[in-house]
């Protein structure tokens, strides 16, 4: 099965701290488009918000990553991304499907929307994310602002421009 990461796990080491078996380097991770869901501060962990997705109109898409995840590793990582606490672990339809054969792609869904909760984002964690998925190239990272609900790096001019 993969996953389709929208945040931090659109990266290697994003994706290697959270305790997984496999260690992932960008050769095991492609580039994916999901349509039908919007990226947003839609998480909240304790005090602080993070990127979550949820579902949207058939026109909304957000560019992301997927990557390969054996059972063992799903476990530890649902326990990372606060499945079925923050998160819903959901089957989702990329753009590239025909890339993956029989394969399924799942991804973690906000289970409701913090926005409005006295939160704040969590910080760096935007800065972390825009300086990581350089590697993706500049059309990655244009996609990945404008596709970003409430983006509030100050460099977000500098990309879409």
């Amino acid at each position: 099965m993969f996953i389709f990461g929208y945040g931090s796990l659109c990266y290697p080491e994003g994706i290697n701290g959270r305790g997984m078996e496999k260690r992932y380097t960008w050769d095991d991770l492609q580039v994916a488009r999901l349509f039908g869901y919007t990226r947003g501060w839609y998480a909240r962990i304790k005090d602080f918000r993070f990127y979550g997705i949820l579902p949207a109109s058939d026109k909304e898409h957000l560019n992301g990553v997927i990557f390969e995840v054996s059972k063992r590793d799903l476990a530890v990582l649902n326990k990372s991304e606060y499945e079925g606490i923050v998160y819903d672990l959901k089957f989702v339809e990329i753009e590239e499907k025909e890339k993956l054969g029989d394969s399924r792609v799942y991804s973690y869904v906000a289970k409701r929307e913090f926005t409005k909760d006295g939160a704040i984002k969590a910080p760096g964690y935007e800065e972390q994310i825009l300086e990581k998925i350089q590697h993706w190239g500049e059309d990655f990272v244009k996609e990945f602002i404008q596709t970003t609900k409430n983006w509030s790096n100050p460099t977000r001019s500098f990309y879409t421009h």
